[in-house]
């Protein structure tokens, strides 16, 4: 598998996580828009278009445009016709980009909040501060993840820590999912006492 597919996969999986996040993100906010007082429904419209809107754009664009994606990290004069194996700054690389493009999308969210607030208000309290603070850490952030992926994978490559080979799967997919439902029913029983029926 070359490097290139191997980040139009991530692209791709990335993007229905986005479509996804987006479904929930629009359930929570028709939920909160049938219980708000017509008064304050400025903020939950402009929460949506800065979260749902944005998640189900960018889902859709890291779905069906991966390959153009993957070609512009991966053109097709540096690859050979042969695919090469792939190696661990390869995979480094494509996380390094798709964690990169995940945050300067969460980026939205603090930004959303922050207008909001500015435009309630018009006053800077210690929740826009907060937010400000996150915007600028998720962009800083996505900016050097998405653009420095190369150097990022290279300095991570050249640790030496990684095997060669990925190893075999220790857990089964089964066994995984039995788990996390166990968890989930424990997190539940105890959420019930805690709390009271």
């Amino acid at each position: 598998m070359s490097p290139r597919l191997v980040l139009e996969i991530a692209l791709r999986v990335m993007g229905l996580w986005f479509f996804f996040t987006g479904i929930s993100t629009l359930t929570t906010t028709v939920s909160v828009l049938l219980w708000t007082p017509s008064g304050s429904m400025r903020s939950i419209w402009l929460y949506f278009v800065a979260t749902v809107v944005v998640q189900f754009l960018l889902g859709g664009v890291l779905v069906f445009c991966a390959p153009a994606i993957a070609a512009w990290f991966y053109p097709a004069g540096n690859e050979s016709d042969s695919p090469r194996a792939v190696g661990p700054g390869d995979l480094y690389r494509a996380a390094c980009f798709v964690l990169g493009a995940y945050l300067l999308v969460a980026a939205s969210q603090p930004a959303g909040r922050l207008l909001d607030a500015v435009n309630s208000s018009g006053a800077f309290g210690p929740s826009a501060a907060g937010d400000a603070v996150t915007l600028i850490v998720h962009v800083a952030a996505g900016l050097l993840l998405v653009f420095g992926s190369r150097r990022i994978a290279d300095l991570l490559a050249n640790l030496r820590y990684d095997p060669s080979t990925i190893p075999n799967q220790q857990l089964s997919l089964a066994m995984l999912l039995i788990l996390i439902v166990l968890v989930a029913v424990a997190l539940g029983v105890f959420r019930m006492i805690s709390v009271g029926p």
